[in-house]
């Protein structure tokens, strides 16, 4: 993949691009500041990209890139079918970064240089179900048509804590802040059974896909971990609703060095800094989804950040410097 630098440095020299896949938030990073990338840890599916220009002050981020599907060929080799990406358009003031305008309909422009996927791997045989959106470096979010709403928790008549969590159609990045008593992913999703399409989840380097319809064996991601925090992309609006116990919100969350996918616990919304006071100093970016990409840096100033209220029922992506372990503050 390759993209535009963007029309303004900040002031400070571009010392590298991150580039970021949705879902599993997985992050990519170039050699310098070179505007070309080549990626093969990517499996059949829908990906869009976004990049964030990086200098000594932070990084600032582009809208998402045209949309690329990775077919698999009869002899299991992935094939790149990327679609053009648009034009790049002047960067706001504040941090770097460059931008693709997003494209309201798909027009027929020059194919541009496909994602190289040197040599052949086993891959999952696809489905008739509509392709998967994994991740690469920037927080690429897919596209969306509806707005999110976190999660609010209710009283249930002593029945425990009820959690509903409003989901766009398309790509939603969601958590539960109870405890069902079938933590199984089917049970938990029964009410919205044939309204999605996907759900995927990271736990440290690993990523667990669903798909509705495929073979079992085929399902890595059956149970949820309730510490961990999920995609899940709709074919159409819906509430989900969740009944159980809630989970207190000191309950210890395991982070391992890089990118973890986390669940926000609390019943409350919370300030970033406020909510991961228990790993300051050991995370370096927040990435978050409502209908688009959020991202929080600790170190740039507020106005620079498009994330800064943590959210019940949302999840989150959160990269740490070193292995740690977050415990979300009780708020009476």
């Amino acid at each position: 993949m390759s993209w535009s630098r963007p029309l303004s440095n900040g002031g400070q020299v571009i010392l590298r691009y991150r580039v970021l896949t949705i879902p599993g938030g997985r992050v990519f990073l170039t050699d310098g500041d070179e505007t070309r990338l080549s990626i093969d840890a990517l499996e059949p599916g829908e990906y869009r990209f976004q990049i964030s220009a990086q200098n000594i002050v932070g990084g600032g981020e582009s809208t998402l890139s045209g949309a690329v599907t990775l077919k698999a060929t009869p002899d299991e080799t992935p094939v790149a079918v990327p679609a053009p990406l648009p034009t790049p358009v002047p960067t706001p003031s504040g941090p770097v970064g460059p931008i693709f305008n997003a494209p309201e309909e798909p027009q027929a422009q020059p194919t541009p240089t496909p994602i190289v996927i040197p040599t052949p791997r086993p891959v999952r045989p696809p489905t008739a179900t509509p392709v998967r959106v994994p991740t690469v470096v920037n927080t690429l979010v897919p596209e969306a048509t509806a707005t999110q709403l976190p999660a609010t928790p209710t009283s249930a008549g002593g029945k425990g804590d009820v959690q509903t969590i409003s989901l766009q159609e398309g790509w939603n990045l969601i958590s539960f802040r109870v405890v069902a008593e079938d933590r199984t992913l089917v049970a938990l999703l029964e009410e919205i059974a044939g309204l999605y399409e996907e759900v995927t989840t990271m736990k440290g380097d690993e990523i667990r896909t669903f798909i509705p319809g495929r073979p079992a064996e085929l399902n890595d991601f059956k149970s949820v971990d309730l510490t961990s925090g999920l995609w899940i992309r709709m074919n159409r609006a819906a509430s989900l609703t969740v009944e159980g116990s809630p989970i207190p919100a000191g309950v210890p969350i395991e982070l391992h060095k890089g990118w973890n996918l986390i669940a926000y616990t609390p019943e409350v919304p919370l300030p970033v800094g406020f909510a991961l006071a228990s790993i300051v100093g050991k995370y370096t970016e927040v990435r978050g989804f409502d209908a688009e990409a959020q991202s929080h840096f600790p170190g740039l100033p507020e106005e620079f950040n498009t994330l800064s209220v943590m959210q019940p029922g949302m999840g989150y992506l959160v990269h740490v410097t070193e292995d740690a372990q977050l415990s979300y503050l009780e708020v009476d």
